[in-house]
C-alpha cells in the first residue's frame, strides 16, 4: 500500500523521505538533522497544506499518514533512562 499511496500523494512521499534521510542519519551517529531531511520535511509540509485545503485530500489515509509521519519527524530523540 505505502508505494502505490506514495504516488498518489507528494505530500506522504517527502514526509516519508524526510524521516528516512533523518532516521538514517541518526544510526550513523549525526547529532544534528540533515539538510536533505529538513528540505523533505520543508516540501512535506507545503504539499501537505495544499492537501488539507482540497475537500477530497484532507479526507484520504495518505493525508492522515503524512501527519502521523510529520509527527514522528518532530519527536526529539528520546534519552534512555538508565
Amino acid at each position: 500500500m505505502l508505494p502505490t499511496s506514495m504516488q498518489a500523494s507528494k505530500a506522504l512521499s517527502s514526509a516519508v523521505r524526510a524521516v528516512a534521510v533523518n532516521y538514517l542519519a541518526r544510526v550513523q551517529g549525526a547529532q544534528t538533522t540533515p539538510h536533505q531531511a529538513l528540505t523533505q520535511y520543508g516540501n512535506a509540509l507545503t504539499f501537505l497544506q495544499r492537501d488539507l485545503y482540497d475537500s477530497a485530500k484532507q479526507k484520504k489515509d495518505e493525508t492522515l499518514v503524512t501527519v502521523l509521519l510529520l509527527g514522528i519527524f518532530d519527536v526529539p530523540k528520546s534519552r534512555r533512562c538508565d
